[in-house]
Formats: C-alpha cells, structure tokens, sequence
C-alpha cells in the first residue's frame, strides 16, 4: 500500500511557515502538534525548521467553543488571533461526533456556521485553513449506536460531514483543504480484513491505532494522523522520516507506508494545496468501505473530546437523514466524563487541560 505521493511543485508554505492547531484531546494526546512541526521540520527544513506553533485545545472543545474563545478578551485564542497576528496554516479540528450528525441537527449546524467563522477568522490572519479529519470509534459509538454502529458507518458519515464543511468555506480564489487523517485509519483497517486478521482484535494492527477506550488515538493513531497532516501541507512521502512519539522503527515503517498511500489515493476525492488546483471537488469519491453520502473517504472523525461512556446530551434534536429513527437523540460526549452542556467560555478558560505550546512571534 506504499503508493507514492506526487512530487511536490514548489507550490507550499514560505520559509517559517507558522502554524496553529485548534482542536481537543483528539490534537493534545501524544502532542500532535509536536509531531507534526518535528516531521515537517525533517520533511523540508527550508520552509519548517523555523516558525511558529500553537495548539489551542481542551478535552471536547468544539468549533463552536473556540469561536467563542477568540472573541473572549484575555484567552490564549484571542491571543494569538489579536488584530495584526498573522499565520500561515489553521488546522481546525471538530468534536468527534458532531460532523456525522443528520443535516438539520441542531450540533452540526451550529458547526458548520462556526467553521465558516473560524475559516474567516484565518483568512484575516493570511492563513490557510485545512480541516483534520479524524477517526471513527473503533467499534462504533456506543452512545449513537442507531447512526454510527460501526466504525466504517462512522468514517461514512464523518467523512462525509467534513466535506460540508469544505464545501461550504472553498470560494476558487481561496480554497479550504481536508487532511484525511480517518481515512488513514479506514485504509490499517480494510488492509487487516483484506490480510484475514480481525480489525477488532486487541493485536491488530488497527486497534493498536487507539487507546483502550476504543476513541482517543494511541501513539501510533497520533503518529499516522500526524504523517496524514505532513503530506497534505507539503506533497512528500513520509517513508522513512524518523519515529517520534515513542514509536518504534518497525511501526512508523507501515504507518508512514499509509498514510503515504491514503493521500496519494485520487479515488478519495481530495485535492491539496500542493497541487497547485482549486479545493477538492465537489462531494464525491468515496473510499473503500465508507458508508457516508458523497465525499465520505474511508475513516471517521475520531471522539476528540469524549471518553467512551461519557455520554451527554448536548442538545441534539430530532434526526432528520434518511433510515435514522424519528426523534433519535444524537448525544455528544465530553472528555473525562464531564456534563453534557458545554462550559461557559470563561469556565472552559479555567480548566486544567488547556494545553498552549507556542512560540509565537509577530511579523
């Protein structure tokens, strides 16, 4: 499955390319920003051995909660998109279930209207905006069991929600990008069936992908998810960048081997910034396995901010898709077990999770 990716045109991030990362624990486990930024700086030292990183995120932050943070005087996030701040690449990064609900739903509405914000909100600081596009739950999601019973239903309809999201934010003079970090998770796992051994099996190499909770990424899901992002801002082939993250040489190999392969596959419908091209087109191409309408690739957006059983009813009204159960709540999980409604913005401020690593300067 090690497909090489095409050969880069010169067409990436200028010399300290800087870059913020706005997520949940989906982007703080096993420090993905890390990752990405020591990757990239091996990838091509010219355009990130230098430059800025920042991670804004807390467990189960959604799009709608970062908006609201960078308009909440004194935050980090208000911080490093003051007036005059200026990045290169916005990495945006939803709650792990939200982006699969049924069009109409009351969560996934609220997220599409709030990454049009946080896509314009990037555009004023000179940014590009790519979407992360996470992992499915490896067995499906317990607490929506009726929408997401496995993790292919899952990757489906995530996949095909964060679509939405660039659909709805590309414009031809300014096009939004998708890093398919869940179809690279989609691709371990279709490649264990097609080896006859069990995705769900506790050695496979799939599950290995994930923690024990079955949601959040394992140092190997990080370190596939962070090799996904390497190829979707600079065109490069990961094969044979260092393990980092605690992952072994013999790991890294098949990690880097797919995503390499997920991003190289044309099938998928995604188009990057490297490429030279407008966004990606339109909602089709569905990879392998995935169950979602049109631009679903293979892969789910993972529980970036929920630990399995931490089930909340954060809102959700009737289900509107088709074959979904009339009146079915859609229920979010918040990480560690927290109440399902949201933190004020001055709350979620105070808690402890909040991870900031930066070097930030202003240009």
């Amino acid at each position: 499955m090690n497909a090489p990716l095409l050969l880069w045109l010169g067409l990436g991030p200028a010399a300290a390319a800087d870059l913020a990362l706005l997520g949940n624990s989906y982007s703080f486990f096993n420090d993905l920003d890390v990752q990405v930024r020591a990757l990239l700086a091996e990838a091509d030292p010219a355009a990130w051995a230098e430059g800025d990183t920042v991670r804004l995120a807390d467990g189960g932050l959604r799009f709608v909660d970062h908006r609201q943070r960078i308009g909440q005087s004194g935050s980090a996030w208000a911080t490093a998109f003051a007036p005059g701040a200026t990045w290169d690449w916005v990495i945006l990064q939803e709650q792990s279930q939200i982006p699969g609900f049924p069009e109409g739903q009351a969560d996934i509405e609220a997220s599409v209207v709030a990454a049009g914000e946080l896509d314009d909100v990037a555009e004023a600081a000179g940014a590009q905006s790519v979407f992360l596009l996470t992992w499915g739950r490896r067995a499906g999601d317990a607490d929506n069991e009726w929408l997401y019973p496995d993790f292919e239903t899952m990757q489906g309809l995530l996949s095909a929600g964060y679509a939405r999201y660039r659909d709805t934010t590309s414009t031809t003079d300014r096009p939004t990008w998708i890093a398919p970090a869940g179809p690279a998770f989609a691709r371990v796992h279709a490649d264990e069936r097609a080896a006859g051994v069990d995705p769900l099996a506790s050695t496979s190499r799939f599950s290995r992908l994930y923690t024990g909770d079955g949601s959040h990424p394992s140092p190997l899901g990080t370190y596939l998810a962070a090799c996904v992002l390497v190829g979707t801002l600079t065109g490069q082939a990961t094969v044979g960048l260092s393990p980092v993250g605690g992952v072994s040489a013999e790991d890294a190999a098949w990690l880097q081997a797919a995503a390499d392969a997920t991003v190289a596959d044309a099938t998928l419908g995604y188009t990057y910034p490297w490429q030279g091209g407008a966004g990606d087109g339109g909602s089709g191409g569905a990879s392998d396995g995935a169950a979602g309408d049109g631009g679903g690739s293979d892969g789910a957006a993972g529980d970036d901010g929920g630990s399995d059983g931490a089930a909340g009813d954060d809102g959700a009204a009737a289900d509107t898709g088709p074959g979904v159960p009339v009146g079915t709540p859609a229920k979010v999980s918040r990480d560690g077990g927290c109440a399902s409604a949201p933190a004020s913005p001055a709350a979620a401020g105070a808690l402890g999770a909040l991870v900031v690593a930066a070097r930030r300067r202003r240009r």
